[in-house]
C-alpha cells in the first residue's frame, strides 16, 4: 500500500479511536503503522486533538506489533508505562487518581511500619503528597525503620513521575 497523501478534508466525521484493526496474532504491517503516522501528521495541521488520538493509536499499534526481547525491553516498558498512566498523553485523570491512591497506600505503609496511629497522623498525609517534603514530616527525629526511608524515597520518585504524566496529558490542550 503506497500511502502518500499530504492533505485531505473531512466534514462531520466522527472518528472511532479504537484499535480493533489489529488481530490477536499481532500481525501489523509497516504500512499500517505508517498510515497512523501520516494521518496524525496531516490531521495535526487541521485539528491537533484528532492528531493526538491518531498518535496514541500509532504508539499502541507499535507496542502491540513488537515481540518482547532484551533489545527492545526498555522501549516496550516505556510504551506500556505511558499506556497505563495517561494513555499516551490522552488522559489526565488517570495519573491524578493513581497519585492519590498510591500516596494514600504508601502513607499507610509508613504509618504501620512506624507503629503510629492513622487517626493521629492523617493530617500529615497532605504533606506526604508533596514530593519535596522533609524527611522528618511524621517523626521529628526521622524514621525508626529503614524500610520507611525506602518507601519514602520510592514515593518521591513515583510522585514526580506521576506529576510529569499529569502535566503531559494537560499539554495536549496547550500545544499549537
Amino acid at each position: 500500500m503506497d500511502s502518500d497523501f499530504e492533505e485531505f478534508k473531512t466534514h462531520n466525521v466522527s472518528w472511532h479511536y479504537k484499535l480493533h484493526l489489529i488481530d490477536s496474532d499481532k500481525n501489523i504491517s509497516n504500512n499500517f503503522l505508517e498510515f497512523f503516522n501520516k494521518l496524525s501528521k496531516v490531521k495535526g495541521d487541521i485539528n491537533s486533538f484528532d492528531s493526538l488520538h491518531f498518535n496514541a493509536l500509532k504508539l499502541e499499534a507499535y507496542r502491540r506489533s513488537q515481540k518482547l526481547n532484551w533489545s527492545n525491553f526498555g522501549d516496550l516498558f516505556i510504551l506500556w508505562l505511558s499506556k497505563c498512566t495517561n494513555y499516551y498523553r490522552m488522559q489526565w485523570i488517570r495519573p491524578g487518581i493513581i497519585y492519590l491512591v498510591l500516596g494514600f497506600l504508601l502513607f499507610l505503609g509508613i504509618i504501620s511500619i512506624e507503629g503510629l496511629s492513622f487517626s493521629a497522623e492523617w493530617g500529615k498525609l497532605f504533606v506526604f503528597y508533596n514530593p519535596a517534603h522533609h524527611i522528618d514530616f511524621i517523626i521529628d527525629d526521622g524514621f525508626k525503620h529503614n524500610s520507611s526511608y525506602l518507601i519514602d524515597f520510592l514515593s518521591r520518585v513515583l510522585f514526580a513521575f506521576l506529576i510529569y504524566q499529569f502535566i503531559q496529558a494537560f499539554r495536549k490542550f496547550l500545544s499549537k
